[in-house]
């Protein structure tokens, strides 16, 4: 059987099955969801979204290859009223970006690239909660997100249904670029209108921005479960740290394999979640077990057996 792990310094989640999916912003990476910006060039997914079939006969060299794909990324018409070919035009006013006036018009891109950063920023940690997983059954895990393996791990069925649109984070350095050239605005490769932008009407983000991580985080091999946050079961009171909402949503049971408390968890740690456990119509029978040391090696030992 396939397993996916959450590690946790709490047991919360047996009050009717409610496990947190996190903004962006409520998790520990401080870039989550927060892409780059490429003025007047083309970012690497807006030219891998363009598709060429390849003439075996008449093979394309890279570069010619990449002034194609430009060439099909651009507007129809590469004519722009700017300040060079239309100066009296200029400058131009905007009051949906600032009260200044703009007197170029690569300004005037930079401003609305700008303002979809910040948007998507927004819209990314208003709508969408993030639920980690992680397949490492790894004692770093422990460590660091089972409070130095005072807290637990709940192991779920990989299998399970409610898990079929878990999708595995991308662990690189590259950033997700919001790119603006020749008056088109594109963020991971997907065209957005600049419309919509000046009228703050970005209601979705593309989901690669909420699946990259940096390269440094690879060891964690995460796994992620997106979410509306408007769906959530339940919205806890009060906030986080971050001021963020507390969005809960249910996880069936029959996802979960079993539940494993860490070498160091105190004895009132475990009979608090065993209690917690036994009281609940769902959760009584699912199977718990202690770590311990046995000389040089870590096992398993199931509760109330010495």
């Amino acid at each position: 059987m396939a397993w996916l792990f959450k590690y946790a310094n709490h047991s919360r989640f047996l009050d009717g099955g409610l496990f947190r999916f996190s903004q962006p912003a409520a998790l520990n990476d401080p870039h989550e969801a927060i892409p780059d910006i490429c003025y007047e060039e083309y970012s690497t997914e807006d030219l891998a979204s363009v598709r060429i079939d390849h003439d075996p006969f008449y093979p394309l060299s890279a570069e010619k290859e990449r002034r194609l794909r430009e060439m099909l990324l651009g507007p129809y018409s590469r004519i722009r009223v700017d300040e060079k070919m239309f100066p009296a035009l200029w400058p131009v006013h905007e009051p949906r970006l600032r009260d200044e006036p703009f007197n170029t018009v690569a300004e005037f891109d930079r401003s609305i690239a700008d303002l979809a950063q910040s948007l998507l920023v927004q819209c990314a940690n208003s709508r969408f909660g993030i639920f980690s997983l992680t397949t490492a059954d790894a004692e770093h895990m422990w460590a660091y997100y089972a409070q130095d393996h005072a807290g637990l791990c709940v192991r779920f069925n990989a299998e399970h249904e409610c898990f079929a649109n878990a999708q595995p984070v991308q662990y690189s350095d590259d950033p997700i670029f919001i790119s603006t050239k020749l008056g088109l605005l594109r963020v991971a490769g997907i065209q957005f209108d600049r419309a919509a932008i000046l009228n703050r009407q970005i209601s979705t983000v593309p989901a690669l921005m909420l699946l990259r991580k940096r390269a440094g985080w690879a060891h964690e091999e995460e796994v992620r479960i997106l979410a509306d946050l408007s769906k959530a079961d339940k919205v806890h009171p009060g906030a986080d740290h971050s001021g963020l909402p507390i969005c809960l949503f249910r996880v069936p049971r029959a996802a979960v394999h079993s539940v494993v408390f860490g070498l160091r968890a105190s004895k009132s740690f475990i009979d608090e979640a065993a209690v917690g456990a036994n009281n609940s119509s769902e959760w009584h029978n699912v199977p718990m077990f202690r770590r311990e040391m046995r000389g040089a090696k870590i096992i398993e030992v199931p509760l109330g057996i010495p």
